[in-house]
């Protein structure tokens, strides 16, 4: 996939602490996104003020190779009573990459914890058990720093946390996005980064 426009979604903030918290309004909003690629879009998502904010920080910058795609997600998010009213404090338009602001490349990555049914797979060969259940434990540790957001898969219905890296790349990778809008393991989406003006 080549990010070649994107627009923003900065997320509303709660006014009262009533009100639910903004981790809980980004994963609505990532839900949402997670519904459209579903259907058959393609999008890669990053998060601008990741590692700036706790968690997943307060925005979603999204990319897509069509203006129309684009367009259609946004009157997605749009569609749903209250939602943008209730979530989404600006939107931006949809715009092409700004190549003369770029300042670098990154990714976004669906960081994967071994689950407990693969090492049950290999409880026959002990040796083979004990180096999943290392890999599964470091991969724990790891995943403990890093941000996550709660999400219910559409072919599962199965809860679970998506924890979410963060790294830096060059420019050129045009892997595919995953069910998320996320790059896999050997599946690289260059994003640009680059700044408001």
């Amino acid at each position: 996939m080549q990010p070649l426009y994107y627009m923003d979604i900065e997320i509303k903030r709660p006014k009262v602490e009533a009100d639910s918290p903004i981790y809980t309004r980004i994963e609505k909003i990532f839900s949402r996104i997670h519904l459209r690629i579903k259907e058959g879009y393609k999008f890669a998502v990053a998060f601008p003020s990741m590692l700036s904010l706790p968690g997943l920080g307060d925005s979603i910058r999204v990319f897509g190779e069509t203006r129309e795609d684009l367009w259609g997600l946004e009157d997605y998010l749009g569609g749903a009573p209250n939602f943008e009213y209730e979530y989404i404090a600006t939107n931006s338009d949809v715009a092409p990459v700004p190549d003369e602001r770029v300042v670098g490349y990154e990714y976004y990555a669906r960081f994967r914890i071994p689950s407990k049914k693969n090492s049950k797979r290999f409880s026959e060969n002990l040796e083979a058990h004990q180096k999943q259940q290392q890999l599964r434990q470091k991969r724990l540790k790891i995943a403990a720093s890093l941000p996550f957001v709660n999400v219910t898969s559409k072919s599962t219905a199965r809860s679970f946390k998506l924890f979410v890296e963060k790294g830096a790349c060059t420019n050129g990778l045009h892997g595919s996005p995953d069910g998320y809008g996320l790059s896999r393991q050997g599946n690289i989406i260059s994003l640009p980064v680059f700044y408001d003006e």
